[in-house]
């Protein structure tokens, strides 16, 4: 076959396995073609397991009591990643895409020149933390929907972002039940400043959070870095990089009171008025990323691991 022939079978290739031909080199007598990864992932419809079932429990729990060492009577017991996540059930979702990478410093820097998203988030903040290839963050929860509104997207549900992270079996990490090393870019405890915390020795606003680089990052880290940090669906740093804000407004109280097919909560419950931030981040230890966890902030919070990603 000729050299046009084998670029034209590998464009269509391509289409199959919904990802970007590159321009082709050519060196000496060779073709190469080089393949980017498509910038959103498509979501077939279906059901998955959603929450934490009560097998899991210990697990979670052992996991837990391995990170926050001294501070596992005071934590474990209470994480309201438990607390909101039970109980498990399964929940059908219409087709959907979500972006396969966290939304860049430099995709954000472009709505920000558009005129169309606020500049705060470059401003406010650790400057460090403003590398083009890097998640955006320090963007409040109207700085993430103006930018996936900009794009004509929109931010993805609980649900959503939930299903696209743990597969139709509702896996705990990406790549399967139990932790495994170089999927998730994660932080650590740091247990005596805990104890003074919860002591009331020094304010709750201490950091008890450091950055951990035994996975290879300090910090945050670019997209699709992590070499085993791909859902089942092909969705990178769903585990660990940087926390991310839904659609969803928060409740303690978990789903269970929302319809099984296509949940949002779209209205907050009583005076609850903060939005759900799904997962872990490279600040907060291995058991934050697990795949279920979900926490409220509110809507105008700026931190410097929080960022977003789009779904369609």
């Amino acid at each position: 076959m000729n050299t046009q022939g084998w670029m034209q079978r590998a464009a269509v290739l391509a289409v199959v396995l919904g990802v970007s031909p590159v321009a082709a080199k050519r060196e000496g007598g060779t073709t190469i073609v080089r393949v980017m990864p498509s910038e959103m992932v498509a979501i077939k419809s279906g059901s998955f397991r959603m929450g934490l079932s009560e097998d899991d429990v210990l697990y979670v729990f052992s996991l837990c009591a391995e990170d926050y060492g001294s501070l596992t009577e005071e934590i474990c017991p209470k994480l309201v990643i438990l607390e909101n996540a039970l109980p498990e059930r399964e929940v059908y979702l219409d087709s959907y895409h979500i972006d396969r990478y966290e939304v860049s410093v430099a995709q954000y820097r472009s709505c920000v020149s558009s005129g169309a998203c606020d500049i705060g988030a470059l401003l406010f903040g650790d400057q460090r933390y403003n590398k083009n290839e890097w998640p955006v963050v320090n963007v409040t929860w109207s700085d993430a929907d103006s930018y996936c509104r900009w794009r004509g997207k929109r931010l993805p549900t609980d649900a959503e972002w939930e299903k696209a992270a743990r597969g139709p079996s509702g896996l705990l990490f990406p790549w399967g039940m139990t932790w495994g090393s170089g999927g998730s870019n994660h932080g650590m405890v740091d247990n005596e400043a805990g104890l003074l915390v919860h002591a009331k020795i020094v304010a709750q606003k201490t950091e008890v959070y450091l950055g951990d680089a035994s996975d290879g990052y300090r910090h945050a880290s670019a997209a699709g870095e992590m070499l085993w940090g791909d859902s089942p669906y092909g969705v990178a740093n769903m585990s660990g990089n940087v926390r991310e804000w839904v659609a969803d407004y928060y409740s303690s109280a978990g789903y269970s009171d929302l319809p099984v097919s296509n949940p949002v909560r779209s209205v907050p419950l009583a005076a609850e008025s903060r939005r759900s931030v799904r997962a872990g981040s490279w600040l907060v230890p291995r058991v934050d990323g697990i795949l279920f966890s979900h926490l409220g902030a509110p809507t105008d919070a700026r931190y410097h691991d929080l960022g977003f990603r789009c779904a369609r």
